[in-house]
Formats: structure tokens, sequence, C-alpha cells
């Protein structure tokens, strides 16, 4: 049973300045995305769920850290897409089970600052 947490990080990159102008300013949302999965022979192919699929800004931008868990395996990243992504092993553990972090930029989620004061 693969777990799916979904996290929405608010992360403001916003870089003030000391005058008093007013700016728009987008404060670019990251999601993360954890779970566990197994391999199978080496091989594992991890699907986002539809929603998140759906919101990915940048899909090359999308980064993913694997860790195996109770045993060592040499896995590495095939593919990654707004779907999700594909990893294979051809040493350690072929059938492993790991950990996986995601993140990316969301394109529906973004908030709007209007005022800057400093």
């Amino acid at each position: 049973m693969k777990k799916i947490m979904l996290i929405l990080i608010l992360t403001s990159f916003i870089y003030a300045q000391k005058s008093e102008i007013d700016r728009e300013i987008a404060a670019p949302i990251k999601v993360a995305l954890t779970g566990r999965a197994k391999l199978s022979n080496g091989f594992c192919e991890v699907k986002f769920p539809r929603k998140i699929s759906e919101i990915i800004f940048e899909p090359y931008d999308i980064k993913v850290l694997i860790v195996p868990y109770r045993s060592w395996s040499g896995i590495y990243i095939l593919e990654i897409n707004e779907y999700g992504f594909k990893c294979k092993s051809e040493t350690g553990d072929l059938n492993a089970e790991f950990d996986y972090f995601v993140i990316c930029k969301s394109k529906k989620l973004r908030t709007k600052i209007s005022e800057i004061k400093k």
C-alpha cells in the first residue's frame, strides 16, 4: 500500500526593497509529495495522483529523492514527468522498498501580494 501525503508549502521568495513602492508579486507555491513504494525485479513506476498531475507548473523542474528502506539497492531515477516517475535498480536488493520525496511548483495555487512596505 502506497502512502501519499500531500503537503502544500507556501514559499515566498520576496525580495523586499527599502522603498515605499507597491508591487504585485506572485509568491510561488510548492507541492511536496511523499510516500513509499517497492521495486519489482529491479523496476518501479510511481504515478502521482491525478490532482497533482493537473497542477504541476514546470514538469522539467520536478525533483525526486529516493531512499532505500531496510535493504541496500543501487536504485536510480530513469524518468520523471508530470504523471510520475520510473526508477530502476541493477544491483543490491531488486525488490527493495524505498521512500520517496517529490517537490514541484504548482500552477494553480498562486497568491498575489499586492503591498510590500518596508
